[in-house]
């Protein structure tokens, strides 16, 4: 097994001088911190298959969302024209195949089948995003934003007892809402091409983190309050059928699987700013038919939401401090994931685990915020003199 730390001032040569982290670096530390050190402290290579199709997707789905959505002078009209919405789609794809792919003549059969298909997609995507922006009274108002030191959206700041510790990154789309007494409330949206499910309790052990992240640094602006995050699916699973269902039937379906997932202001208000009427069709959470909220485990009130922020800061100083420390050890999470199972440096750790060896954990969310708390209140003592 891997050291389980640096010395002094080894660990220094590889983490002082300040500490800035990416979203995805903060992850893969709270995955396992043996691994982040072969990546981000190494900087070893690993070894990786072809994967061009599935990182292709993810581009150009992101560049046709920004080129047509941050273009649109009405985003929400999208979806009524529908050959305008085609043609714009078909030449921004031309766009982005000449200037990352050597041009459309250079692809071969399959790959320009392959952008057929991602156009159709594409549209479709699209047009679901204009239809819910419809129903929405949050705005998009940045695509792509980097949370950057010199503007008005800087990085994450978070004091430690070893100095400042700042988080960046690229934000897909920032929502903001501004109610009749003049608050302006902001979610964070991330395209997702592959499935995500939000499950507070992965808080817990550093996983789903990202777009807590950005949430918190967005409502460092004083001006902003956090409302939520939001994963949007930029792909559309395939529904299964048995040749009964009437077609009504199975686009109620492909929208299910569309709907956004996350954790949201427990606010109705702000709730029905996001979906008007709170169907339930665009976010998770709506009114039964006795107007009683359902979908509450993907909503936090105020106070609630405040802790998962806290906490979010907090294991990022817990980083901070522990690298500062030379804490390198190989101890791979297994709580809903197995850490182990697509690591590339496991024939150097010699941690390797079974597939079944993570452990299956449905915490709920009362649960999780207890634990949170009390970690912010043991923490609160030895941390006083950064607040």
């Amino acid at each position: 097994m891997a050291s389980a730390r640096l010395a002094p001032e080894t660990a220094n040569d590889y983490f002082g001088g300040g500490h800035y982290f990416s979203a995805s670096q903060i992850e893969v530390y709270h995955q396992c911190r043996f691994k982040y050190f072969c990546r981000y402290g190494l900087g070893a290579k690993e070894r990786r298959p072809a994967e061009i199709d599935a990182l292709e997707y993810g581009s150009l789905m992101h560049y046709l969302f920004e080129q047509i959505l941050g273009s649109a002078e009405d985003i929400q009209a999208l979806h009524l024209y529908a050959d305008d919405l085609k043609a714009r789609v078909h030449t921004s794809i031309m766009d982005y195949v000449r200037e990352n792919m050597g041009g459309y003549d250079a692809l071969s059969p399959r790959e320009k089948y392959r952008l057929y298909r991602m156009e159709q997609t594409a549209v479709k995507l699209i047009a679901h995003m204009s239809e819910e922006m419809m129903h929405s009274l949050f705005r998009p108002e940045h695509f792509e934003l980097e949370l950057k030191n010199g503007t008005p959206y800087p990085p994450l700041r978070i004091p430690t007892k070893n100095g400042l510790v700042t988080v960046g990154g690229i934000i897909d789309r920032v929502d903001l809402y501004k109610d009749e007494n003049g608050t302006t409330y902001v979610r964070v949206v991330d395209y997702k091409t592959g499935r995500k499910e939000f499950k507070l309790a992965d808080v817990l052990y550093g996983m789903s983190l990202q777009m807590l992240i950005y949430l918190a640094a967005l409502a460092q602006n004083k001006d902003l309050h956090p409302a939520g995050i939001l994963y949007m699916p930029a792909f559309i699973a395939s529904v299964t059928s048995d040749g009964t269902e009437s077609t009504e039937k199975l686009k109620q379906e492909v929208g299910k699987n569309l709907r956004m997932n996350g954790l949201l202001l427990k606010d109705n208000e702000i709730l029905n700013a996001m979906e008007m009427g709170l169907n339930g069709r665009f976010i998770p959470v709506y009114l039964t038919k006795t107007r009683k909220l359902s979908g509450t485990a993907s909503a936090l009130n105020e106070p609630e939401l405040q802790i998962v922020l806290r906490y979010v800061e907090r294991l990022i100083a817990t980083m901070a401090e522990e690298l500062s420390a030379g804490e390198i050890m190989a101890k791979p999470l297994m709580q809903n994931i197995n850490a182990c199972a697509w690591c590339p440096y496991t024939s150097v750790c010699g941690s390797e685990h079974a597939a079944d060896d993570a452990e299956k954990n449905s915490m709920k969310n009362d649960e999780a915020l207890a634990r949170m708390e009390n970690d912010l209140e043991k923490g609160s003592g030895e941390n006083a003199e950064l607040d």
